[in-house]
């Protein structure tokens, strides 16, 4: 605990801490320590990954500067632009969120630590943009640009923790800023305080989930170091 920086609720939203609760206890992390608590490099926006090979970096720029003079002037990305745009640049996640541990299956959700009204934007659906070879896309989003996805495997924001549920409460955009498509989260409704944020993915998450094995071994014995010292950010 001494290790990391000292945050509290009445600080937080000047540093842009992130709050996790984990076995009735919560804590504030900043961004710059995310990655020693959750295991994943905080980003607060879109990064495009150094990997990306020269033949489909041209094809992303060449979609992109199309789409540049298709919505640069659109009535639709106009307006959410005007909503979203300076928060989008700013880097902007709603500060009244706090991931929360649920289990050992499940991980981590994101829940409401105050009341979101409707339209009120959740955070950009931040990670590493890919060419679509993701095997795995349990946690991986479909990007505007066809072949290319937002991976927030091993680095995104609090967004990334949003759970998957068919009646979401929350909804994506797409945002045109700056000669770049953002995904964002935005409440599909009023949200009320303690209630858990979720969005659909789609049937493609519940295939990837219901194929994905599960190590028997590594549950129970996890289980066991659970019960004799738990340790609230042992991430799954």
């Amino acid at each position: 605990m001494d290790k990391f920086k000292t945050i509290t609720p009445e600080n937080q939203r000047d540093c842009k801490a992130i709050k996790i609760v984990s076995e009735n206890t919560s804590f504030y992390v900043h961004p710059d320590e995310f990655a020693e608590k959750m295991g994943v490099r905080y980003l607060s926006g879109l990064e495009i990954a150094r990997t990306l090979p020269n033949k489909f970096a041209h094809i992303l720029e060449k979609y992109l500067k199309r789409d540049e003079g298709l919505f640069q002037f659109n009535k639709i990305n106009l307006n959410l632009t005007r909503l979203y745009g300076r928060l989008v640049r700013d880097g902007y996640t709603n500060t009244g969120l706090y991931i929360k541990r649920i289990n050992l299956i499940k991980g981590y959700g994101v829940y409401a630590d105050k009341s979101i009204s409707r339209a009120e934007m959740i955070g950009e659906y931040t990670g590493v943009l890919k060419v679509d070879f993701i095997r795995n896309k349990q946690f991986a989003l479909d990007y505007v640009v066809e072949g290319f996805v937002i991976d927030p495997k091993g680095a995104g924001n609090i967004t990334r923790y949003v759970n998957h549920d068919f009646t979401p409460n929350v909804r994506k955009e797409f945002v045109f800023i700056d000669g770049m498509w953002h995904v964002i989260f935005v409440a599909k409704s009023d949200i009320e305080s303690g209630e858990q944020l979720f969005h659909d993915y789609g049937k493609d998450y519940w295939f990837e989930h219901e194929h994905k094995p599960l190590n028997l071994r590594k549950l129970v014995k996890a289980e066991l170091q659970k019960t004799i010292a738990y340790h609230p950010f042992r991430g799954v």
